[in-house]
C-alpha cells in the first residue's frame, strides 16, 4: 500500500490497468503498440498518475501464478495437513495407553500409616444419612369434625 507522505492517508489502488478508450473499446496501456504505449504513460507522468500502471503491474505479476508453483505448494499445503493428523493421532493413541493410575509404593504407605491416617483410595465413602421423619401433625378441630 503506497501512503500521501504528508498526509499519511492511503492513496488509491487501482483494480486494473490503466486504460485507453481506441475505436470505442478499452485497451490495457500494456497491449498498445510501443509507441502509443510511451505517448499513454508519458501523459499518465504528466498528471502524477504513473503510480496507478507501476502498481497496478505490481498486482498483475503477484496475481499470475505458475501452475507449477500453484501444485507445489498445494502438496506442502497437504503435507501439512497430513503431519496434523499423524499428530492428532499419536495424541490419541497416548491418551488411550498412557491413562494415569496412581500407585502407592509401600513406603509412602508406611508414612501415611505413621503419621495415622488410613490411605486415601481405601477409604469408606460417606453415606449421606435419611433426614428423620418429621413429627405427625396435629389434627386441627374441623379435621375432626369432617372426618365423622
Amino acid at each position: 500500500l503506497m501512503y500521501d507522505p504528508q498526509t499519511g492517508q492511503p492513496l488509491f489502488q487501482p483494480n486494473s490497468m490503466p486504460t485507453v478508450l481506441i475505436n470505442k473499446k478499452r485497451v490495457p496501456i500494456d497491449e498498445l503498440p510501443p509507441s502509443d504505449r510511451a505517448e499513454a504513460l508519458k501523459i499518465l507522468r504528466q498528471k502524477h498518475l504513473d503510480f496507478l500502471h507501476e502498481t497496478a503491474k505490481k498486482k498483475k505479476v503477484q496475481n499470475s501464478r505458475d501452475l507449477a508453483d500453484f501444485f507445489n505448494h498445494c502438496s506442502e499445503l497437504q503435507n501439512k495437513a497430513q503431519k496434523r493428523v499423524e499428530k492428532i493421532r499419536k495424541l490419541e493413541e497416548k491418551e488411550l495407553t498412557g491413562l494415569f493410575v496412581p500407585k502407592i509404593d509401600e513406603q509412602s504407605g508406611k508414612i501415611v500409616e505413621s503419621r495415622g491416617r488410613e490411605q486415601v483410595h481405601k477409604r469408606e465413602l460417606p453415606v449421606k444419612e435419611k433426614p428423620p421423619t418429621p413429627p405427625k401433625k396435629k389434627e386441627s378441630d374441623g379435621d375432626r369434625i369432617s372426618s365423622r
